[in-house]
């Protein structure tokens, strides 16, 4: 029988229409992620991976594979290149794959589940569809998930297991994957597929594919003449290539004029068919708002902490008691008044859906359209609400709009004029055209609650038994403190990673001292952008990248890396092992140190207030500040900043150590003398605090009354410099308002100098500390 060509408008139009029908089962090969980024390269097709592993084989054993296939050429792979070899290769070109662009909004098209030849792990990092393996003898869930059969194995699996079958590469691999109970379930499913369902084969050469070749043999007999069976290909066959196609059953071939414009039309008329039965009834119109009762602790947890307060299957918002309004709704409600639209800003967890639901909620007099992030609105169904709708507020969720309908909406400042309509667009980051085109007023959802916010969230919080919220916290804060210090378990932290690789260390921990990356920093600490990709979508939005502001332009940077937890991250520093942050820090300061742009970066990297910040939680903290200094003396020796920050950290955690003390006063000192003006304050407090501590060790009154003449020269120099005429850093350095206050020190000395009349102006000095310190503290009182 002979195969039926289709041309590339026809061919759009068939596959969308059988895809909207339910009716159409892909299965993917090499040719889809060919090209696609990985570990270390990127995802070779067949022709080149023949070449690749032929190269590998001939760094082992000398032999002629020229003409050699791609079955034959994987048998010399399995049996000649060792394991650890094969696993570098399957490593390099086959993991941490990203699909991105139409490819991944073809993926995303609703099919049921897909198949696929590849060993790749590309479309299941769009975590669209959940991976299922061969040899893993699996139930497939009777759930919605979506399911990706990887029929000849995965990767992944084969680098990360010491599994004995796994990859689907030679004749040997075909036999025993075939032959195998574990692999009846995706066997069934594939061959119940080729008899009941159209198939189309996309990015498939099919050759040399014996396990199709296979199931196609052993249900031909049952398959229906109706079925479609599909490949893609750019030209037409000839009489040989039209007989290897039918060994799979082949009966149509669509022949497109380019792939990628493929893919988009499709995705386009899929698009198309599917408004054409939505345009007059929207599924998310006036969505229910259902409150957890007070009696159901656990869903009322559960809905605050992270859960899809949204659900489509019912069109309602289901609310917990512990969401309180927040303040910043009245100013939306107020910004529309005067104005159609209106840009809600906010990082992820800031709790913008829940703010659109109080809108909806609030906003009874329009019909409410609501779109969640879940569910991206085609671009012609858009179109047809804006026309048709009349006094209706859309709702725009964050991620709900594509570019198409990203456009349609920054220009439908007119149309929603003439039909006295209003829309509130919610986005994460700072979008200033979207604001512009719309005369749009900008609203930002604070992360943190203020006064009023949080005494009503006391209330609830009281009655729930549940730790009350604190100034500064966000909400992940917030429910990290929940898990950590009550024991309740979300499932959000589970999902985290535990272990991050040594450039994600460096981010993780630069980010938890400056709490904002530019990428121009990025790229100077030698760190590829997508490695901070990976870390993002691995920490699932506890960081974020988002656009610079303005004022920010000079940093030769678009884009800045952020995080929502500043508590979550410092948890994450406790399972940090002793040499990780040490290397951390050596390599934060190797790359900037030589750079004056960013001397700033690398010296609050050693600050000891922001080391004793981030370690400074458990024992042996203070062996670990002292290890990560004595490292720093390489590449730091040169900086009297890490002179002073050395004498700190000793004084501030060896207070009664004579001999640490010695050394303390001895690097402070070499501060002084060689530090600028600026430096030079700092170092006479720290040398005059330092003192005070020794005479406290001294047994020789000589010796005492030496150090404590020194302390009070010293301090009085420091508390009378510009540095110190502002009163905050000076008590930062004196921990004003701390149990252990370092006032205390100093002026037990001055009380102990007060009569000594054996110089006036030594008198004066003791008098002036007194009363600076005296000043100090009555502001803490007020």
């Amino acid at each position: 029988m002979g195969i039926l060509r289709l041309e590339h408008n026809e061919g759009v139009k068939r596959i969308a229409e059988l895809l909207y029908e339910e009716k159409l089962i892909p299965i993917f090969g090499s040719g889809f992620t060919k090209g696609a980024i990985s570990q270390n390269g990127k995802v070779p097709d067949g022709k080149i991976a023949i070449e690749l592993m032929q190269e590998i084989i001939a760094e082992f054993k000398s032999i002629n594979l020229t003409n050699s296939d791609f079955n034959k050429t994987a048998n010399r792979f399995f049996s000649i290149v060792p394991k650890k070899r094969q696993w570098e290769f399957f490593e390099k070109y086959f993991t941490n794959v990203h699909i991105a662009g139409y490819l991944r909004d073809f993926l995303a098209l609703p099919w049921p589940y897909i198949y696929t030849l590849n060993v790749d792990d590309g479309i299941e990092n769009t975590q669209l569809y959940t991976p299922v393996f061969p040899y893993h003898d699996t139930n497939p869930p009777t759930t919605s998930i979506k399911l990706l059969y990887k029929l000849h194995g995965d990767a992944k699996h084969e680098v990360l297991y010491k599994v004995e079958q796994n990859i689907v590469f030679s004749v040997k691999q075909y036999i025993e994957f075939l032959t195998s109970p574990q692999n009846s379930m995706m066997l069934n499913a594939i061959s119940s597929d080729y008899k009941q369902k159209n198939l189309l084969f996309i990015g498939c050469s099919l050759v040399n594919e014996y396990d199709l070749q296979y199931i196609y043999t052993h249900t031909k007999e049952d398959i229906s003449p109706n079925m479609l069976r599909c490949v893609l290909r750019k030209e037409n066959l000839n009489d040989e290539e039209e007989l290897d196609l039918n060994e799979y059953g082949i009966n149509s071939v669509i022949l497109v004029r380019d792939y990628e414009l493929f893919y988009r039309e499709v995705i386009f008329e899929f698009n198309r068919l599917k408004a054409i039965e939505t345009s007059d009834i929207y599924q998310f119109t006036n969505p229910r708002h259902i409150y957890i009762k007070h009696e159901e602790r656990e869903e009322n947890i559960k809905y605050f902490s992270g859960e899809n307060i949204f659900r489509e299957f019912d069109n309602s918002f289901y609310k917990s008691q512990l969401h309180i309004i927040r303040t910043c709704v009245q100013e939306i409600e107020s910004q529309l008044e005067n104005h159609n639209s209106v840009i809600i800003r906010g990082r992820r967890f800031s709790g913008k859906t829940f703010i659109l639901s109080s809108l909806a909620e609030r906003l009874q007099k329009y019909t409410v359209l609501y779109f969640p992030s879940e569910t991206t609105i085609d671009e012609d169904v858009l179109i047809n609400l804006l026309n048709n709708r009349r006094n209706s507020i859309f709702l725009f969720d964050s991620n709900s709009l594509t570019n198409y309908s990203y456009h349609q909406v920054a220009n439908s400042e007119r149309i929603l004029t003439d039909n006295r309509n209003k829309l509130i667009v919610a986005i994460n980051s700072n979008d200033l055209y979207l604001s512009d085109s719309l005369k749009a007023e900008s609203v930002l959802i604070p992360p943190v609650f203020n006064e009023k916010e949080l005494k009503m969230l006391k209330l609830i919080s009281d009655s729930f038994g549940l730790i009350c919220r604190k100034e500064r916290e966000t909400n992940i804060d917030y429910l990290k403190n929940l898990a950590d210090q009550q024991k309740i378990i979300f499932p959000f932290f589970s999902k985290m990673p535990t272990e991050f690789t040594s450039e994600e260390t460096v981010l993780l921990i630069l980010l938890s001292i400056k709490d904002k990356i530019y990428f121009s920093d990025i790229s100077a600490l030698d760190v590829r952008y997508r490695t901070v990709d990976q870390l993002i979508d691995r920490m699932q939005g506890i960081i974020e990248k988002v656009p610079v502001v303005k004022g920010e332009k000079h940093r030769h940077s678009t884009e800045k890396l952020v995080h929502n937890s500043k508590y979550y991250l410092l948890s994450i520093m406790k399972n940090f092992s002793p040499e990780q942050i040490i290397d951390s820090i050596l390599y934060i300061v190797s790359h900037f140190v030589k750079d004056p742009l960013r001397k700033r970066l690398y010296v609050e990297a050693v600050l000891f207030d922001t080391l004793n910040q981030l370690f400074g939680y458990s024992k042996g903290a203070g062996k670990l500040i002292f290890d990560i200094y004595d490292a720093l003396a390489t590449y730091l020796s040169h900086d009297m900043d890490y002179w002073l920050q050395r004498a700190k950290s000793i004084y501030r955690l060896r207070p009664e150590s004579y001999n640490d003390l010695i050394n303390a006063y001895q690097y402070a000192k070499k501060a002084l003398e060689d530090g600028n003006a600026h430096l030079k304050a700092k170092a006479s407090l720290s040398t005059s605090l330092i003192c005070c501590l020794l005479a406290k060790q001294c047994a020789d009154p000589q010796d005492i009354d030496n150090y404590e003449r020194e302390a009070i020269i010293c301090a009085d120099n420091a508390i009378s410099s510009s540095y110190f005429s502002n009163r905050g850093n000076l008590k930062g350095e004196l921990r004003i308002g701390y149990r252990q206050s370092y006032s205390q020190l100093i002026r037990n000395v001055c009380d102990k100098h007060l009569n000594d009349s054996e110089s006036l102006h030594f008198m004066w000095q003791v008098m002036n500390i007194k009363r600076k310190l005296d000043e100090l503290e009555q502001e803490k009182l007020k």
